[in-house]
């Protein structure tokens, strides 16, 4: 029985995340995760973004990047209540 491998890149800093994807499936997605990290960097309720797909990985050809931003959910129940107190 053979298994797939998993591969874990390191974490990254916000300011040099583009050298976590190995290779870009085309422009578009690359400006669509430039704005997508820039967005994430600015809310506070965000700590992290997971990055899946061939992007990440050492691959010939990539055909699909998946950003999937991680959420504190403490956090974001303390930016609710400050932003509903008078």
């Amino acid at each position: 029985m053979s298994r797939s491998t998993v591969t874990e890149r390191p974490l990254v800093a916000p300011a040099a995340w583009e050298s976590a994807v190995c290779a870009w499936p085309d422009d578009e997605a690359r400006d669509w995760s430039r704005r997508l990290i820039d967005a994430a960097v600015k809310d506070p309720v965000v700590e992290a973004v997971v990055a899946t797909g061939s992007a990440v990985r050492d691959v010939d050809h990539s055909d699909d990047l998946r950003c999937k931003p991680r959420h504190n959910r403490r956090r974001a129940a303390d930016v609710t209540v400050q932003a509903a107190t008078p």
